[in-house]
Order: C-alpha cells, then sequence, then structure tokens
C-alpha cells in the first residue's frame, strides 16, 4: 500500500502558510522557497512516522475461542424451540404470531446449518448521514490489495439515524432496533464510522451492535479536516468514551477521502503557479486490523461466533413467539372464567374468603393455564395450590382493596342496580383476572426455569408475581376500563353464568 507524502491537517495547514507567505514576501528566492517546502515534507515525514508507530502499537486481536461443537448445539437448542412452536401453533393460531414469523425462522436455521463451514468474512460498515461510508468502501477497493481479497465481503448499510428511521423507531432508545438490517447482524465484522466525537445515540447504538457481532470497530474519518493536535485529541476523546466497550485498538482514525490540497510553486519569473492534488486515502491503521482479521487470526472461529449469535438470537425470537401464542391463548381462557366468577358471584354474593376459594382462583384455572405451557398439574394438585394463591391474597390485602377500588369506580359510573352484587361479581371477574395472568407470568418462568426450582422458590416466586400483577392492575385507568367492562356483562338480562372450558 503507498503512503502519500502530503495528507490529513498536516498539508492542508502547510499549505495555507506557504500561501500566505508567498503573498506577503513574493520577492522571496526560490531557495527560500525550498527551504519552507523543507520544513513541510519532514512535518508530514514526521506525522507518518508517528501514525506507523502507533499502528505498530496496536495490541494483536485474540480469535474468539470456540469450537464447532458449541456452534451445533446452539443451533440444536434453536431447533427444539422452533419445533416446540411448531407443535403448539395450529392452523386456527396463525392469525396469533405475525404474519410469516415462523417460516422465516425455519429459513434462518437451515441457513445457518450451511455455513459451518464458510471461508468468507462478512464485514459491515455502518454509520449515520454523511459519515462517508461509501467513501470507505470505495477507498478500500482501490487502495487495499492483499491477496487474501477473495476471503472478505463488505456489505453495505442504510443510513442510521436519519429523522425517517427515529421516527419509526421510536424515541426510547432502549427498546430500539436502530433499523439495522439482518444483514449486518450476520457480519462476522463491523465497522461503525463516525466523522467527529461520538453523540450519546451513536454510544447506544455501538453498546447494541457490540452485544450481537464477534467484532466491532469504531471508525474515525475524516481527520484530513483538522489539524494535527486535533486529530490526536479527538481520537483520546472518542477512545475514552468507548473504554468500557471497545478496545483503544479498534478506535481507528483513518481520511477516506481526503479534501483537495492546493500545491503553489514560484516559478524564475517571481510569478505563483498554482496546483491542485487529490491526496491518497489514508487508512493505514484500519487495514492494520482488517489485514489481522484475513491473515493473522483464524478464520473459522469469527464465523461459528457470528453462527452462535445468530443462532442465540434465532432461539430468542422462537421463544419470543410462543410466548406471544400462550398468552394469547391463556387470555381467553381468563376471560372467560373471569365472567363466570363475576356471573356466579352477582346472582349469588357471597362472603370475601369463599367467593376467593370457589371463583377467582378456580383449581380448573390453574389446570387449563399449566396445559397451555406445559406444565401440566393434577386436579389434586391444583386444589392445593389455588388455597394457597386464596391465603397469598387475603395477606397481601388484595381482595378488600380490589373491592372497595372497584366499589368506588362503579359508584362514579352511577351504578344503582343491586348495588352489591354488582360490586361482588366485579370483585370476582377482577380477582380471576388477577390470579389469571399471575399464573400466566408464572408458568412462563417455571417453562424456562424447568424442573430446577425448589417448592419453596416456586412459592416464592408466585408471591412475587401475585404482588406486582395487582400492582400494575390497580392503576385508575386500569380499573376504569375494567369497570366499564363489568357494567356492559353484569346488567340484570345480561347475565349468564357460563360453565367452565374443561
Amino acid at each position: 500500500m503507498k503512503r502519500p507524502i502530503l495528507v490529513g491537517g498536516v498539508g492542508l495547514a502547510t499549505g495555507l502558510w506557504l500561501l500566505d507567505s508567498i503573498s506577503s514576501a513574493s520577492a522571496q528566492s526560490a531557495d527560500s522557497f525550498g527551504f519552507t517546502a523543507t520544513l513541510a515534507l519532514g512535518a508530514g515525514v514526521w506525522w507518518l512516522s508517528s501514525r506507523s508507530k502507533e499502528s505498530d502499537a496496536l495490541q494483536v486481536i485474540n480469535p474468539p475461542t470456540i469450537t464447532r461443537a458449541q456452534v451445533e448445539k446452539a443451533i440444536a437448542q434453536a431447533q427444539i424451540t422452533l419445533d416446540q412452536l411448531g407443535a403448539e401453533l395450529k392452523p386456527e393460531d396463525l392469525k396469533l404470531i405475525p404474519a410469516g414469523a415462523f417460516p422465516k425462522l425455519h429459513a434462518l436455521l437451515a441457513k445457518l446449518g450451511s455455513e459451518l463451514d464458510r471461508q468468507e468474512l462478512r464485514v459491515g460498515v455502518v454509520g449515520g448521514q454523511g459519515v462517508g461510508k461509501t467513501s470507505l468502501l470505495e477507498a478500500i477497493a482501490q487502495t487495499w490489495k492483499p491477496t487474501t481479497v477473495e476471503k472478505l465481503q463488505l456489505l453495505d448499510t442504510p443510513q442510521l439515524f436519519t429523522q425517517d428511521a427515529l421516527v419509526k423507531a421510536g424515541a426510547d432508545a432502549s427498546q430500539e432496533d436502530w433499523r439495522i438490517p439482518q444483514t449486518l447482524l450476520e457480519a462476522d465484522a463491523v465497522l461503525f464510522m463516525t466523522a467527529g466525537d461520538l453523540t450519546e445515540t451513536e454510544l447506544r447504538c455501538i453498546a447494541w451492535i457490540k452485544e450481537r457481532v464477534p467484532r466491532l470497530y469504531v471508525v474515525l474519518n475524516k481527520q484530513d479536516q483538522r489539524l494535527p493536535q486535533e486529530q490526536a485529541a479527538l481520537l483520546s476523546q472518542v477512545r475514552s468514551h468507548l473504554k468500557d466497550l471497545v478496545d483503544a485498538g479498534d478506535v481507528v482514525a483513518i481520511a477516506a477521502q481526503p479534501s483537495p490540497l492546493t500545491v503553489i510553486q514560484p516559478q524564475e519569473d517571481g510569478s505563483v503557479q498554482q496546483q491542485q492534488t487529490q491526496p491518497e486515502a489514508d487508512l493505514l491503521l484500519l487495514l492494520d486490523r482488517l489485514n489481522q482479521l484475513l491473515v493473522a487470526e483464524p478464520t473459522q472461529p469469527l464465523v461459528w461466533k457470528t453462527l452462535e449469535y445468530q443462532a442465540e438470537r434465532l432461539e430468542a425470537e422462537a421463544k419470543a413467539l410462543l410466548n406471544t401464542l400462550r398468552q394469547k391463548k391463556s387470555m381467553k381462557i381468563v376471560e372467560q372464567y373471569q365472567w363466570v366468577s363475576a356471573g356466579a358471584a352477582f346472582i349469588n354474593p357471597l362472603p370475601s374468603l369463599d367467593l376467593l376459594a370457589t371463583a377467582a382462583v378456580s383449581s380448573q384455572l390453574i389446570v387449563d393455564l399449566s396445559k397451555v405451557y406445559q406444565q401440566p398439574l393434577s386436579l389434586d394438585h391444583a386444589k392445593v395450590m389455588a388455597t394457597t394463591m386464596a391465603e397469598m391474597l387475603i395477606k397481601l390485602g388484595v381482595v378488600e382493596v380490589s373491592t372497595q377500588l372497584l366499589g368506588t369506580v362503579l359508584k362514579a359510573h352511577g351504578v344503582t342496580y343491586l348495588a352489591g352484587g354488582a360490586i361482588q361479581g366485579a370483585s370476582a371477574a377482577y380477582l380471576t383476572r388477577v390470579v389469571g395472568m399471575s399464573l400466566m407470568e408464572y408458568f412462563e418462568a417455571l417453562a424456562v426455569t424447568g424442573s430446577a426450582v425448589s417448592e419453596e422458590q416456586s412459592m416464592d416466586l408466585l408471591r412475587q408475581v401475585l404482588q406486582r400483577t395487582f400492582q400494575a392492575s390497580r392503576q385508575t385507568n386500569v380499573l376504569q376500563a375494567f369497570a366499564t367492562q363489568a357494567m356492559q356483562r353484569l346488567k340484570p338480562e345480561k347475565v349468564v353464568v357460563e360453565q367452565p372450558l374443561s
């Protein structure tokens, strides 16, 4: 790779200095200009020498520690979760999950298995508007001619942080996917480009990408637009921002497309001739890192690490779809049971504890929900669990508080017909909903932990879930919405005590 003689801020600063000197003293001899040019050349050589030393001092990156067997295990685990989703997903349930999501995951899984022997490395280039992604891709193609170039595929991506992308992604960056395409998440390494000091948004995005790709480099472009001391200060500042995320050696400064320079040459007759020259791209530090990927570092471990990340993400997506499916199935069951409880309590109001034990915490509800989450319980076990939950709710004060809150809301709505029955019916429905939603979260947690939970831990988890669900559902807007539903259901002419699902 050829190195430029005058590049970046040194060349620009020196050119401006020469112009000023010649303009103010045009009678100077050619010897004087020669002395000035010698100084400029010396400064340029010193700058390039320092960049070379900096490159030599960068630490050598180590390949990921991973085996083919680990990747195959991750892919097999994703297959198990996807098979579970397929077993529970009936044709009539397809509308409960995003259209095309299940076939898409199957296709991605098949692709993972076919890439275990891939030799080509994929490097994604990403960044915001105006950071020079296109210029970098062109500069690499023109400047870098490694013998192993066939092992590298550069992936360009749409601009990040545009107004359209930010509006669609939403304001909460913790829930943001940065609108990064799937192809970037299939890369073995990513070059995140910036043209100045990092913004808070860029920092969060770098952290997001770091968790999802094996190798991440932060590339500080357009260094030619700054003076040498500014270049060093900015690079140090960016590295400081990223000290907990990216190794200092993986934060590199470049000039992908330096600005043209004006070379001024005095003539024998005293006139001055100006000529535009285009410095070569300065990619020294970045190409050193990429050369390590292609030559010094074994290719296969990096590819395997990428595939392991992809398999883990695929399994997480399959689990999310599975939980979505189970939640929607379970809510149908909970809603039916809550109105069964409401109708029974409206027609025949009962004392609080009996109401809770016979309606709100129905043993059959527990059995039905356990089946949805593949955690089947016997009816006897469900009865014991129902009694335990009833005691928990009484101790937490949920029965008393819910009755008072719903009574207040219903009276504010002007409910006068059979007031006692209406309040009891609404309370029974509300408690059934709280219990049902708590059971959904509880069984979902058990499905993750498996059988490694003791009875004491299980009861502690159930207690925490009950309290959390009640606190979330007692908000005024939630209660008002529920009270409106209850009033529609508990009109005397509409009250019908339905039979449970089982």
